[in-house]
């Protein structure tokens, strides 16, 4: 059994940002490793993964929940945040599509 975080926060996307919710337009996953942070940032233009040492500024500026993560078995999905993150920690409802539904799913 592993342990990660799902961070929500605000994120430059464009048009459809103006659809979701203010605090809740982007979600990302960060884990714990050998005293590291790694953060997973996937979205519709790509995956990025670095680490960092300190999250004193992501905790300052986002909304953090601790989840399990476990793998998803659901056959489709789109490229999105919202889509990455439901997959890596077992999320199979096709209706979450923003990161405030997915939010609220995890509360």
């Amino acid at each position: 059994m592993s342990f990660s975080y799902v961070v929500f926060t605000n994120s430059d996307n464009g048009f459809i940002k103006a659809l979701l919710k203010d605090g809740f337009s982007h979600c990302y996953m960060l884990y714990i490793d050998r005293g590291k942070w790694i953060v997973h940032d996937t979205g519709i233009a790509g995956s990025v993964v670095f680490t960092l040492e300190d999250i004193s500024d992501i905790v300052a500026t986002s909304t953090l929940i601790e989840v399990e993560t476990k793998k998803s078995t659901g056959l489709f999905s789109l490229n999105t945040c919202v889509s990455i993150v439901k997959h890596a920690i077992g999320v199979n409802n096709p209706l979450i599509l923003t990161p405030y539904q997915l939010y609220k799913r995890l509360l």
